[in-house]
């Protein structure tokens, strides 16, 4: 079994997911308690400039986007030779899987899904981002009935997308378009196209093609042959089934040009969709653990074995201490319970010596018995009687104060 990654400020929880390049980790945020994820590059990876310098990007063009439908990333960790991307940890499942295990979605669900995955590519479009890798298993289904899109490890900037295959075609490739199979210059209606197909996949639970080798099926990307199936006419309305076939024409000017320009066309077509994905994503995601309450993070504490052993043998002695002064002090009080006259001016004052030999004596609650080890506790109650005696007798004596609370 590999070991989990380590890092200073998170705990690592558990795998999540791994890829050709990173792992996806669930972890917990010692400092802010909360859960996040942690992308953490392959070991084997981190000697190689290129991919970490593809990695960076992604934190880069992730982090300059605030969007509700967009994985947020927090910050970027290069620690003990690893690098990682602290981002927003989103419980639940992702499309692909979700479709692996349920099969087609109902429009309703497609639709909402790929709205919030074009709201997410216009936000990305704004900023001059092409995302590169737009597919359903980077479209992400949060808990709380949220969409959010992630993985922007192929993201470029708009003005340097001039790709050829013998430097970097990259992208998964039942989603790619046609210039980016053929390492063409990419551009926002290659994200437009990704996008499409899969809203297709969504649909239909399969790519728009009639093959799933790989190379038939790049000669069909290439070629633009598209097979829609007759059954997606009866699923989906005809005006997003027209913005569907716009977004898999096979010329990059013909089709919809942006995010901004997607939304707006899918607002005409029928709005903003509802739906509410919970039982579907619960369905899913229920073997992983639920998110509850935030648990307080417990502070790290230094291990002492010779601390933890004394503590164990003074709980038993400071027990055995109190039951000890518990006994002399129900002594005491039955033997203060009658006060001694105030001496006479005839007779002399007792020392405290003869009363301590006066104390061994028969008497009301004090046997021959009672011990030794007591008289002298029992003595110096009967001494604390005559200090507050003497200062009921001299009140205005200043070396001495009612009650007997201090003395010279």
């Amino acid at each position: 079994m590999i070991p989990f990654p380590s890092f200073h400020q998170f705990e690592v929880i558990r795998l999540i997911g791994s890829g050709g390049m990173a792992s996806v980790y669930e972890a917990l945020d010692r400092k802010l308690a909360r859960k996040v994820a942690l992308k953490v590059i392959h070991p084997h990876l981190c000697q190689n400039e290129s991919a970490v310098e593809r990695f960076r990007r992604e934190a880069l063009a992730a982090a300059r986007m605030d969007h509700p439908n967009i994985v947020r990333i927090y910050d970027y960790l290069q620690e003990a030779g690893q690098n990682a991307m602290v981002m927003e940890y989103v419980p639940g499942t992702d499309c692909g899987s979700l479709i692996k295990k349920k099969g087609a979605l109902p429009f309703d669900f497609s639709s909402f899904i790929m709205f919030g995955t074009a709201l997410a590519l216009q936000e990305a479009h704004l900023h001059e981002f092409l995302h590169r890798d737009v597919k359903p298993s980077n479209i992400l289904l949060h808990r709380k009935n949220r969409v959010l899109l992630s993985d922007f490890g192929l993201a470029r900037r708009s003005m340097d997308t001039h790709l050829t295959l013998s430097h970097d075609v990259a992208g998964t490739p039942g989603f790619m378009s046609p210039e980016h199979v053929t390492g063409k210059k990419v551009s926002f209606p290659s994200d437009i196209y990704a996008w499409g197909v899969s809203f297709y996949y969504l649909l239909m639970g399969r790519l728009p093609y009639d093959t799933t080798e790989l190379a038939p099926l790049l000669n069909a990307i290439q070629e633009g042959r598209i097979c829609l199936d007759e059954a997606v006419l009866e699923k989906v309305p005809g005006r997003y089934y027209a913005v569907i076939q716009q977004c898999l024409m096979r010329d990059p000017e013909k089709r919809i040009q942006n995010g901004r320009d997607l939304v707006i066309k899918l607002e005409e077509a029928g709005g903003h969709p509802r739906a509410d994905l919970t039982p579907w994503i619960e369905s899913v995601a229920g073997e992983q653990p639920q998110e509850g309450p935030r648990a307080r993070p417990q502070p790290t504490l230094l291990y002492r074995p010779w601390k933890q052993r004394l503590w164990k043998m003074a709980v038993p002695v400071l027990a055995v201490m109190a039951a000890l002064a518990a006994i002399a002090g129900i002594f005491l009080f039955r033997g203060s319970g009658a006060k001694p006259a105030p001496p006479s001016a005839a007779s002399p004052p007792e020392t405290v010596a003869a009363r301590h030999g006066r104390a061994g004596e028969a008497g009301p609650g004090r046997g021959p018995g009672f011990g030794r080890a007591f008289h002298i506790l029992f003595a110096l109650g009967q001494h604390r009687d005559r200090r507050e005696i003497r200062g009921q007798d001299a009140p205005g004596n200043p070396h001495f104060l009612a009650k007997g609370k201090a003395f010279n």
